[in-house]
């Protein structure tokens, strides 16, 4: 308990300090962009199965609404995808930024 104590003690500025510089914002880490990549990629990968003929999720959707919607739907989430991976890698590669 001693141990917590000293670590909060040590957290706070004392008096009469200088302040920091600017704090500078931390990459994003390897389970965020998994979380944000992993899904957008998974249905580009998805429509080239569908393109080539496989019977996937896609396929079964397609024979719901039709192939000429299912094609539209296709081609709309697939350009809202390329652009969820370009700009999130954009981002990552970026120097981090002071605030």
């Amino acid at each position: 308990m001693r141990y917590l104590e000293d670590r909060a003690a040590s957290a706070q500025p004392m008096a009469g300090a200088q302040p920091r510089g600017p704090e500078v914002r931390a990459r994003p880490s390897a389970e965020g962009l998994l979380l944000c990549l992993r899904p957008a990629f998974a249905f580009v990968c998805e429509t080239i199965a569908f393109a080539q003929g496989g019977r996937g999720d896609l396929f079964h959707l397609a024979e719901v609404v039709g192939t000429a919607t299912m094609w539209f739907l296709v081609i709309l989430c697939n350009g809202l995808s390329v652009y969820v991976i370009s700009s999130t890698l954009s981002h990552t590669n970026q120097a981090p930024q002071p605030h």
